[in-house]
């Protein structure tokens, strides 16, 4: 959605009740499911694109539109089932490159934005922040680096495990196991 200083424009507003096009504000979408309402490293892989589970977010809260515009009928609700396998098929058709493709555009966008020079001051100073650092990593299929910061979150505060346990739950809600395996373990 075009936003200009933090408001929906007007043309972008009358497009879409010209054309019948569902609109949401994915920024509040995300920002409404994200703790305290600051999304961070779990919603978005960097501050602008969102995370796997945040385009999933994003999906499900314009598709809830579609029964009352009558593209679908009321009960045809998706089945969570049905939903699961279709994550599933849909990551699984990715590739083994996908998510490496990513770190790598990831860390070319980064160096362009000379973000390098800020990293001594966006190092996490808490088990919190060490854990988060861990989320991303493992969303770019960084393994060892999610690792050594979970490490540091759990050595710091044992308590920080509820936070993994909740993360590795909505990984299973995404339909990647596999993350939410490596992370429990």
């Amino acid at each position: 959605m075009e936003r200009i200083n933090g408001e929906r424009t007007a043309e972008t507003g009358e497009s879409a009740a010209e054309t019948n096009t569902p609109l949401v504000d994915a920024a509040q979408v995300i920002a409404a499911h994200s703790p305290d309402g600051i999304p961070g490293n779990d919603r978005y892989v960097d501050h602008v694109y969102p995370t796997i589970g945040g385009h999933q977010l994003i999906a499900r809260t314009i598709a809830a539109q579609f029964p009352a515009r009558g593209w679908l009928l009321g009960a045809a609700e998706w089945p969570e089932a049905q939903r699961a396998k279709t994550y599933t098929s849909h990551l699984t058709s990715l590739g083994p490159a996908y998510l490496a493709d990513g770190k790598r555009r990831l860390a070319w966008l980064e160096d362009w934005a000379k973000r390098p020079r800020l990293a001594a001051e966006s190092i996490p100073n808490d088990a919190a922040g060490f854990a988060r650092l861990a989320f991303r990593h493992l969303d770019l299929g960084d393994e060892a680096v999610a690792r050594d910061a979970l490490r540091e979150a759990l050595e710091r505060y044992t308590g920080v495990a509820d936070l993994v346990r909740t993360r590795a739950q909505a990984l299973t809600a995404q339909r990647r196991s596999d993350g939410a395996a490596t992370l429990l373990r």
